[in-house]
């Protein structure tokens, strides 16, 4: 399947990024681009990566306003790989990101496990830039990051 999708990633993420800017988009096409978006990623999370400078803060916002359904949890499993190809868009945009992983009420054992690792991962690489990307994320997701278990107090 990533062979078949691979080739037009970048040409699908651009004409996703195009309907995302204009102002008069649709909010639930724009939350059903975000949901494509998290399939494409998990197919090939690499050359999404690519372009997540561009698409990581949209991409969050929609994400984080689509219900809590197996499609979200799939196209957050997509961005969650995808960010770990790409860790510095990641880190830029932490508290962006943990708010839309946050959003899935009630998330599945083996999801807060991932998530947790994810968050793991990144805090290695960021090193000893952890507390200060740490300080950037809002005090509401803090609170629902920690009420997960994705990460202890902070």
């Amino acid at each position: 399947m990533r062979e078949a999708v691979e080739p037009w990633i970048g040409e699908i993420i651009s004409r996703i990024v195009t309907i995302w800017n204009k102002k008069k988009s649709n909010g639930t096409l724009c939350q059903n681009l975000a949901i494509t978006l998290g399939r494409l990623a998990f197919v090939a999370p690499a050359t999404a990566s690519e372009h997540l400078p561009v698409v990581l803060s949209p991409w969050c916002v929609y994400l984080s306003r689509y219900r809590n359904d197996p499609d979200k949890l799939f196209a957050l499993r997509g961005l969650m790989q995808t960010c770990s190809k790409n860790p510095s868009a990641s880190l830029h945009n932490f508290g962006l990101l943990m708010m839309a992983i946050c959003t899935f009420s009630r998330p599945p054992q083996d999801f807060a496990a991932e998530v947790t690792q994810f968050i793991s991962g990144l805090g290695s690489i960021a090193g000893e830039a952890w507390p200060a990307v740490l300080r950037h994320v809002p005090k509401e997701v803090k609170a629902e990051m920690i009420s997960k278990a994705y990460v202890s107090p902070f």
